[in-house]
């Protein structure tokens, strides 16, 4: 009795001051204790809960910038829809036995609907401030701490690379709804699974799968596609995703070594700002990889021989630890469709909208953003330029952002086609083309897809591979035009 009077005496600014210091299963009982402390909390308009709620995660997209925004039950409820996720055992040190809360796979629950749901408006609503300490990067964002604290917990990237085969002959159509939905939460996690963070990943589980989806030619596995055209190809992503996780991450790969000794900021990194539909900036230092194999090993590849055989990949400096990371320095330009290279765009297709196609049953919930979010490569897209270094040789770059539509509901994916090529006396070789396409993960930090040399085959027939090329521009430099090399102005009739 003496307790209830105690806090009955207090103004309600006190109490409220108490239950902000205490745990979720504190405030539960402090809310208990008497009608005082339970309209601490829950009266006043519900504006304990909006400062819990700021306090712990991010500002929400629901709140209209400048504008007051009165709702503040709308934060409660948020708050512990999300604290219900959040909270799960961990399955590091969980006793023998004891099954998780959360047990992510391709048959996907309730409980791990709902939690991905919670990841995508974390993942949506994340921003960064990010500093650089002595002992590395330092995330201000609120909900990136979650996200890297939830995978920690959960086998969410410890899957990657399970089930592998069980869409292999799918990869032209899009997934089931939930399965791409799975897929694209585990893309957008990417910089976990790129670090040296201890997630338990099996080094090679499903190593040979993500190899044959890297080299793939454009036919049997787009990279964008569906009803639309505009649909990103998850499952191909994540595998590429995974198959560069190996190559850059785990012992006794030949690219470990110079990856592990880069400096924190040199590698993959989180996004720095709430992600948005429509053309990004662009970050102007990057660094990564390719990778390829002989022709023969490419038809090998394909035809599935390589799971009898381990067909070991070769990559960009692996024989120069001093050159181990092609360089790539990139502006954004005002040159015009004009100046683009008709023999580019035969090539690349940077402005030519992709064929609409009919939706068959099975496609009609796989994507539905695609459908909804018109998008025209010609008017909408980012022309850039540039050049840099790979291993001691110099290149020039020329390409185009084209904005994608929304992918299960996450904004902020960008398609990206590019052409590597050279400059012999003022001319450019074209017969040492290299043309790029991939994706432009949400946030403009990392980039994944796939090369093709266009002198040696298209389409079944087509010569390529992978690569990875991710941000390395500080904060405050992201999206500022980088000093462009080489930039003198290639000519030839292209």
């Amino acid at each position: 009795m003496a307790t209830k009077q105690a806090f009955a005496s207090l103004p309600i600014e006190i109490n409220q001051q108490i239950g902000s210091n205490l745990s979720d299963k504190d405030l539960l009982s402090f809310m208990a204790v008497c009608t005082a402390t339970l309209d601490a909390v829950e009266a006043d308009g519900c504006s304990f809960w909006r400062r819990r709620f700021l306090d712990f995660f991010d500002s929400p997209a629901w709140v209209p910038t400048g504008k007051r925004f009165n709702d503040n039950a709308k934060f409660r409820d948020a708050y512990k829809q999300r604290q219900s996720v959040l909270h799960v055992i961990d399955v590091k040190s969980q006793k023998l036995g004891v099954k998780p809360q959360l047990q992510f796979g391709l048959g996907i629950r309730g409980n791990e609907k709902n939690a991905l749901a919670v990841l995508k408006d974390l993942i949506k609503e994340a921003h960064n401030k990010n500093k650089t300490t002595k002992a590395g990067i330092i995330y201000e964002s609120k909900n990136i701490a979650h996200l890297i604290k939830f995978v920690g917990k959960t086998n969410l990237i410890q899957i990657v690379g399970c089930d592998s085969n069980r869409f292999a002959g799918q990869t032209a159509t899009p997934l089931p709804a939930h399965v791409g939905f799975l897929y694209t939460i585990q893309c957008l996690l990417a910089p976990a699974l790129l670090s040296f963070d201890d997630w338990h990943v099996d080094h090679h589980y499903g190593f040979p799968y993500a190899q044959s989806m890297v080299y793939a030619n454009n036919v049997t596995t787009p990279i964008i596609f569906g009803p639309s055209g505009l649909d990103v190809n998850m499952q191909w992503l994540l595998r590429n995703i995974q198959y560069w996780r190996c190559h850059l991450i785990h012992e006794g790969e030949v690219l470990r070594p110079a990856f592990e000794a880069l400096k924190e900021l040199d590698r993959p990194h989180w996004w720095v700002s709430e992600l948005s539909q429509g053309t990004q900036p662009l970050g102007g230092k990057w660094k990564g990889s390719y990778a390829f194999v002989d022709r023969e090993e490419i038809d090998m590849i394909r035809g599935g021989l390589h799971h009898e055989e381990a067909i070991l990949d070769q990559l960009n400096g692996e024989e120069d630890p001093d050159h181990a990371f092609q360089e790539l320095n990139l502006n954004a330009s005002d040159e015009s469709q004009r100046s683009w290279p008709p023999v580019f765009e035969h090539h690349l297709q940077s402005l030519t909208m992709p064929a609409s196609r009919a939706r068959t049953r099975a496609q009609r919930s796989s994507n539905a953003d695609s459908e909804s979010n018109p998008i025209d490569f010609a008017t909408q897209s980012l022309r850039f330029q540039g050049g840099g270094q790979d291993s001691s040789e110099n290149f020039f770059a020329d390409g185009w952002l084209n904005p994608l539509p929304p992918q299960h509901g996450i904004p902020g994916w960008q398609r990206i086609t590019m052409m590597k090529y050279f400059v012999e006396d003022g001319n450019i070789d074209m017969d040492a083309l290299w043309a790029y396409e991939g994706i432009m993960l949400p946030g403009g930090r990392l980039m994944v897809g796939r090369w093709w040399c266009p002198s040696d085959g298209y389409g079944q027939r087509m010569y390529s591979g992978p690569f990875i090329l991710w941000n390395v521009d500080k904060d405050e430099e992201f999206g500022a035009a980088p000093p462009a090399e080489p930039v003198e102005k290639a000519g030839g009739d292209a």
